[in-house]
């Protein structure tokens, strides 16, 4: 620990200031305690900005501490000994200062001339103009010139601060907290999160959503900031409402987005999650958006599923509308309908509830303040999480609540100024989006959810997306009830058909627009939907049979090709998936096998781009990984200087900057979905010849040198290439010109 730090400064009427940093812990904002002649007389924060800390190297310059020294704690002395120590070690910062007491300032005395001015402003606006008294503006301005003085008396109950003869700001005080209890936040030494309420709201209003902070526990782990915007005049009586809240007040000629960076900047957090001051917190939203973050390593933003009282949704996710402007997509709409209650992909994130990974903040340099409005911001930074990689998801599992006095405006569109909002729908259309591919298709998955294992259905579901599909799952079994693995299903993307939404399974078929590409039912699914009902009712579509255990004994114990329903679902469908030899050869050519079904990926899945580098670098392929790191980057960079290159971490290969390292063995479904190509240009037999079926498996085409193979050297979707760099940057080259 190297603390630094200084007690600057002693006023007469006993306020003193100063500034305390740790250099080992630059981020840190160090809790003081203050003490007079050894006796402990309160605690403060250093957290408040000045320029010149900034200029000087302290830390961002939010180090400085402003304390008023207790007028009982000084009042009868003459000499008092001042010392301002590190609550955690109790190490005294900059020494003892001795404080003479002049004529002191009575803070009864000092708040009396505050009034005073206040009332003499206002009988100076009164004169100009009676009804300027009431204007809001004024109103603000007024209430900003003592935001910091509130801020200053929230460490401290205001039982505490004899303010008998203040009778106009203490009535106010008084007043509000008849109206509204006051409560502490919690103040957690090593917060995980930020998060920044915006001023946006009355007094009441934001009051509210600062006790549903408080009441769903995540202050417990998160720093609390109240950003006052200048809407209300009255948010600068909340920090002597609620304890332990930062009260931030955006500078002079300092725009709202500054002030959201700031905050957010002030130190590295694992979230950032920026409210409306009608957001009402949920006690399982903070554990839903961590396991939503682990479970997408590529998810850089989450938007949260916003409803209001009746079940309605408030706010969700941008996407084109049918005028190609990017809007809520859910807004207003019922929230348990199926395809507004799953993860998905979006745009960007309305501005009602915004969490965005920190690190991926600080990466990309928080908002742009160049745009005219938050809502504007929100969605640039969106998009340029895209074009960086990362992903933006709604994802419906984070709920939170809708305050009933927010009213329902919607927060729906990116902006509100037309002509940007096109030019930001513009970027969304030609964003590459390598994080997560676009859906080439939808592919509807039927089973009866009853009498099938939920591992099956979702191993399923998972095969389907990995080939690029938009997945629904139908049971049919009936859609009056939830399969056991809804769920599972809807936190991965699929929507999960239900009623009253949906009357019939052959309605959905029959109106689906776009039409489905695919539909694969199991045996037990074929005896409620035929393959040539599907047909039916949707021509285009393909139709694929997978074959469960059940269904192939009794297809082996029918004699031949029997007239029962199961053999004739086998007939019409368009392949077959069956783990019996004796069946595929038994219904010819014309139906297929396992990889089979793996050609019927639809067009436009090539949209997936990245390179995976298998350069394990261990045991005898430790040699040549580290030469291909000098020879074969440098060549395929400058052949495809816009490709992605991801790799797993290893201490034996030193990767450059320019590879997207990851810490997830080769066999990580989720990562490998979202790639083109896999690399595996070992020159003596590799070390993991698992992590080639892994890709393999996942669809994955593999370029390797023979030696890396060994048996996967026959395996649909090997390309071999010879051990040099030429070789390999030619193949590499002639796919992406093949697609």
């Amino acid at each position: 620990m190297a603390l630094q730090g200084h007690l600057e400064t002693i006023q007469e009427d006993g306020l003193i200031g100063g500034w305390c940093w740790d250099s080992d812990d630059p981020a840190l904002q160090l809790r003081l305690d203050v003490l007079v002649d050894n006796e402990p007389v309160g605690h403060t924060l250093a957290n408040v900005f000045r320029a010149d800390l900034e200029t000087a190297g302290i830390g961002d310059g939010a180090h400085a501490f402003a304390f008023l020294l207790p007028w009982s704690a000084i009042a009868s002395k003459s000499v008092s000994t001042i010392r301002i120590c590190d609550s955690r070690t109790g190490h005294t910062i900059g020494g003892s200062v001795t404080f003479r007491r002049g004529a002191l300032l009575p803070l009864e005395q000092r708040m009396i001339e505050l009034e005073h001015s206040m009332r003499m402003l206002q009988a100076r606006l009164a004169e100009t103009n009676e009804r300027a008294a009431r204007d809001a503006n004024l109103l603000r301005s007024m209430l900003g010139t003592i935001g910091s003085f509130f801020t200053q008396l929230s460490d401290m109950p205001p039982e505490a601060v004899s303010i008998e003869g203040a009778f106009g700001i203490a009535a106010l005080v008084a007043h509000a907290r008849t109206q509204y209890e006051p409560f502490a936040l919690a103040q957690p030494e090593t917060p995980a999160l930020t998060v920044c309420v915006s001023g946006d709201g009355s007094l009441a209003e934001t009051y509210g959503c600062l006790l549903a902070l408080r009441q769903s526990g995540i202050d417990a782990e998160a720093e609390i900031v109240l950003l006052d915007t200048g809407l209300s005049a009255e948010l600068a009586l909340l920090p002597s409402l609620v304890q332990n809240l930062r009260y931030w007040r955006a500078a002079p000629g300092e725009s709202p987005i500054t002030a959201r960076n700031r905050i957010a900047g002030l130190s590295d957090r694992e979230l950032v999650l920026f409210l409306s001051a009608a957001i009402r917190m949920t006690p399982d939203w903070l554990a839903g958006a961590r396991a939503s973050f682990a479970a997408q390593p590529y998810c850089a933003v989450l938007a949260s599923r916003v409803l209001r009282a009746d079940g309605t949704v408030q706010s969700s996710a941008l996407l084109p509308d049918r005028t190609g402007r990017l809007a809520d997509f859910a807004y207003a709409e019922q929230a348990s309908f199926p395809w507004f209650d799953r993860l998905m992909p979006a745009a960007a994130a309305p501005e009602a509830a915004v969490a965005i990974r920190g690190s991926v903040f600080q990466a990309l340099e928080g908002f742009d303040p160049g745009f005219p409005e938050f809502a504007a911001s929100i969605t640039d930074f969106c998009l340029r999480c895209w074009e960086a990689g990362h992903s933006v998801l709604y994802q419906p599992r984070c709920s939170l609540g809708w305050s009933a006095t927010g009213g329902l405006g919607g927060f729906g569109a990116a902006a509100r100024d037309p002509a940007l909002a096109s030019r930001l729908a513009e970027r969304w259309e030609q964003a590459a989006r390598p994080a997560w591919p676009r859906a080439s298709g939808r592919a509807l998955l039927l089973d009866d959810a009853a009498a099938a294992a939920p591992a099956t259905i979702l191993d399923r579901a998972e095969t389907l997306q990995r080939l690029g599909y938009d997945v629904v799952f139908g049971d049919t079994g009936g859609l009056d009830h939830e399969p056991v693995c809804a769920e599972a299903l809807r936190a991965t993307g699929v929507a999960v058909l239900r009623a009253p939404f949906t009357p019939t399974l052959a309605g959905v078929i029959e109106t689906a627009r776009p039409a489905f590409a695919l539909a694969e039912l199991s045996g037990r699914a074929a005896a409620t939907m035929a393959p040539e009902t599907i047909r039916s009712l949707s021509p285009v579509t393909r139709i694929v049979l997978r074959l469960e255990p059940a269904a192939e004994e009794q297809l082996l114990a029918e004699p031949g090709k029997a007239a029962s329903p199961l053999h004739a679902a086998v007939e019409t469908s368009d392949a077959i998936v069956t783990g019996n030899s004796d069946l595929a050869a038994q219904f010819g050519k014309g139906k297929a096998r396992g990889p089979a079904v793996l050609s019927l990926a639809p067009k436009g899945a090539e949209d997936r781009r990245g390179l995976w580098l298998l350069l394990e670098g261990e045991a005898a392929g430790a040699d040549s990984a580290e030469q291909w790191l000098a020879t074969l980057l440098p060549a395929i960079i400058k052949a495809l200087p816009k490709v992605q290159i991801h790799a797993v971490k290893n201490s034996a290969a030193k990767f450059p900057k320019s590879v997207n390292q990851h810490a997830a063995a080769a066999a990580d479904a989720a990562l490998l979905a979202n790639l083109r190509i896999a690399l595996a240009p070992f020159k003596k037999p590799a070390a993991d010849a698992g992590a080639i079926g892994a890709c393999l498996a996942a669809g994955l085409p593999v370029v390797a040198t023979p030696p890396a193979l060994g048996d996967e050297a026959a395996a649909p979707g090997v390309l071999t290439v010879s051990a040099t760099a030429q070789s390999v940057t030619r193949v590499l080259r002639q796919l992406e010109t093949d697609d």
